[in-house]
């Protein structure tokens, strides 16, 4: 904060501090960053209509559908449900006035909320019927490493190889640089400022272990 004095937004500090390359390249990393969340939005849309769809297909055909993600074009699949949500939200992101999506965008909260309530019902009902066998590391070979456990028991594996892609969500979560300057500066208890940036930290921080914690546990016990 006091790097950036007066000015009205982020990219004004960086200009000013690292010049007009640094300008170029600090927004070029702001694009990479902003496009994480954009594609994970997608992925989820796309994920959740799949289902729906297959559902209306069924009722209508009485054939029974398995869900698959992988890439099919020989019949309807996930891979079509994506040409879909494409089409749908560039004819939505075509007009010109956005508030209505704006409107209905504040809803989110209640659905983050209901998402989250999920997650922690499902942690916890898989701790009340689960037993559980904690194992540090093991090799991603691919191989369920249940199968040699009797019914109703499930391992939970504290650190895999392959956790380097959860960093970008990690990251993507706490990304608020862009925004952190007009908060402040719109604050209506300025003095207050420092202490609700770290409370919002604290929150997301806390929302990101006990969903992740209670979602390993619930999830992995369905399995």
């Amino acid at each position: 904060m006091a790097a950036a004095g007066r000015d009205v937004d982020y990219t004004e500090t960086l200009k000013k501090t690292f010049g007009k390359n640094g300008w170029y390249f600090g927004m070029g990393l702001f694009i990479i960053m902003l496009t994480i969340p954009i594609l994970i939005f997608f992925q989820l849309l796309s994920q959740f209509l799949y289902p729906i769809i297959l559902v209306c297909i069924e009722l209508k055909t009485g054939a029974d559908i398995d869900i698959s993600f992988d890439m099919d074009f020989s019949g309807f699949s996930y891979s079509y449900t994506c040409f879909i949500v494409f089409v749908y939200l560039f004819i939505l992101t075509a007009r010109r006035d956005m508030s209505i999506f704006i409107k209905i965008n504040t809803f989110g909260v209640i659905f983050t909320m209901i998402i989250i309530c999920y997650i922690i019902t499902v942690g916890i009902q898989g701790l009340s019927s689960t037993k559980y066998e904690y194992v540090m590391y093991k090799d991603n070979t691919g191989d369920d490493y249940n199968n040699h456990l009797k019914n109703g028991d499930t391992e939970v594996l504290l650190f895999a190889a392959n956790y380097g892609h959860l960093l970008g969500i990690l990251g993507g979560g706490f990304y608020l640089h862009n925004i952190s300057l007009p908060i402040y500066r719109n604050s209506k208890n300025p003095e207050n400022s420092v202490r609700d940036m770290f409370l919002g930290f604290l929150v997301v921080a806390l929302s990101y272990i006990i969903c992740g914690t209670l979602g390993a546990l619930g999830f992995g016990s369905a399995n």
